[in-house]
């Protein structure tokens, strides 16, 4: 709530800043409608107005810094999806590997069962 109703009134004051600002003496009418304050008050509000232009960058800034953010995570998502892609592509084996190994492995279990049976005779 606080910070609305210092919101409202750095929105509603700000436009007072420009050629409208006329130095007053107490028991001097205004020369327009508006809001009038203090040389203490106006300061206030002048921070208050300089801290809100400052969030107002920070806050393109920050904007600016996700979208590069969410842009490399989309690239990254991309390259993360196509490598995916490809490791599974080559873990498939074809037919002729499939028979080659089955192959070798036959050759290496003969091999050896007619090395035992030549050392246990």
């Amino acid at each position: 709530m606080k910070l609305l109703s210092i919101l409202l009134i750095t929105c509603l004051v700000t436009p007072a800043f420009a050629d409208q600002s006329v130095l007053l003496d107490k028991g001097t009418p205004a020369p327009f409608s508006g809001f009038l304050l203090d040389k203490e008050k106006a300061g206030k509000v002048r921070l208050l107005d300089l801290d809100y232009q400052e969030s107002l960058k920070t806050q393109g800034y920050l904007k600016a810094d996700n979208d590069l953010y969410v842009k490399r995570l989309e690239n990254m998502t991309t390259e993360n999806d196509r490598l995916a892609k490809q490791v599974q592509d080559s873990r498939t084996t074809g037919i002729w590997s499939t028979i080659g190994i089955f192959l070798l492995g036959s050759a290496a279990t003969i091999a050896m069962t007619y090395g035992v049976s030549h050392a246990i005779r």
